[in-house]
């Protein structure tokens, strides 16, 4: 498929800060961030896929732990709390099972 080069005449600013600093926390470009968006809003890629970065996908987390203050230790502590939960229930739960 051959590509295009479109110009947004117009953009304010402070939504051209908005888009690079989102393609900076996602690691890309502005301009990849802009078609990754546009390929979301009008239907995927090629393929039918709609991907999302990592970055993406964990931002509302990282929002939300930046705005509750969590240090990096706070959240080890919480996922190795979750994880040794999750170890003891499935223990739990072989050593109740018939072998």
């Amino acid at each position: 498929m051959a590509t295009q080069t479109i110009e947004v005449p117009g953009v304010p600013g402070d939504l051209v800060e908005k888009l690079d600093e989102r393609a900076k926390e996602a690691g890309t470009t502005r301009a990849e961030l802009v078609l990754q968006l546009l390929r979301r809003e009008l239907g995927g890629d090629a393929s039918g896929v709609q991907s999302r970065t990592f970055a993406e996908i964990l931002k509302p987390i990282h929002d939300h732990t930046e705005r509750m203050g969590y240090t990096e230790e706070d959240l080890d502590f919480l996922f190795e709390q979750a994880r040794d939960e999750v170890y003891r229930e499935r223990i739990a739960r072989e050593s109740k099972s018939p072998a």
